[in-house]
């Protein structure tokens, strides 16, 4: 059974689940030149990093923790028949420069065509991150406005340190209007017409860094 608790980020308003995000006006906006994304874009990146531009800086990551690691594999594993779940897969947007490369990401099986290292942002069912210990604020804080502002319909963020979900929908192009927040154990609906069991979903141990 679902529950849904108050937080200061995350009003208890049910999120309105629907498919990936529909063309509008905003989505034939033209993206600025970026010439810093071009050196991104241009950068041989060693093989055992990933690599993010966000808010006109180049992220590079090490190697995920095994409990992080561990939950994007379960989710991946719940993508239900006629949808794929991509692990660190980067997006791109029509509208802003951003390319981040989210944890998990959801599209419909078919969607993609040739083999784009970015799918446009626009074919994303959802985009999951589960947070680290160490650069929460990225997650809590850019990337939710980034996926907000390039109108990712569902952007679904898990952290182990505290063991809970939030379920952020509905953006107006600015921030997302609906979020819904949920514990492990819950089941959390998702907008590809499904529930993701959270049960599994470990927690980062006392003093993680």
């Amino acid at each position: 059974m679902t529950t849904t608790t108050m937080q200061p980020h995350c009003p208890v308003t049910r999120p309105k689940m629907g498919v990936a995000h529909e063309a509008s006006e905003r989505d034939h906006v033209t993206r600025p030149h970026d010439p810093i994304r071009d050196v991104f874009l241009a950068m041989d990146i060693p093989e055992d990093f990933h690599g993010e531009y966000l808010r006109g800086h180049i992220v590079m990551m090490s190697s995920a923790s095994t409990i992080h690691n561990r939950i994007v594999m379960l989710i991946g594993q719940q993508a239900p028949e006629g949808v794929l779940s991509f692990a660190t897969q980067g997006i791109e947007f029509a509208r802003i420069s951003d390319l981040p490369e989210p944890d998990v990401v959801f599209v419909e099986d078919g969607a993609i065509t040739g083999n784009p290292s970015y799918v446009p942002a626009e074919l994303a069912i959802a985009v999951v991150e589960i947070v680290s210990p160490s650069n929460w604020r990225k997650d809590l804080g850019d990337k939710l406005e980034i996926y907000a502002e390039g109108m990712v319909s569902t952007y679904v963020i898990v952290d182990p340190r505290d063991g809970t979900v939030a379920v952020h929908s509905r953006s107006d192009g600015k921030a997302y209007q609906d979020c819904s927040r949920y514990r492990f154990g819950d089941l959390v609906p998702m907008p590809y017409g499904s529930d993701l069991d959270t049960s599994r979903f470990p927690i980062y141990p006392p003093g993680t860094r």
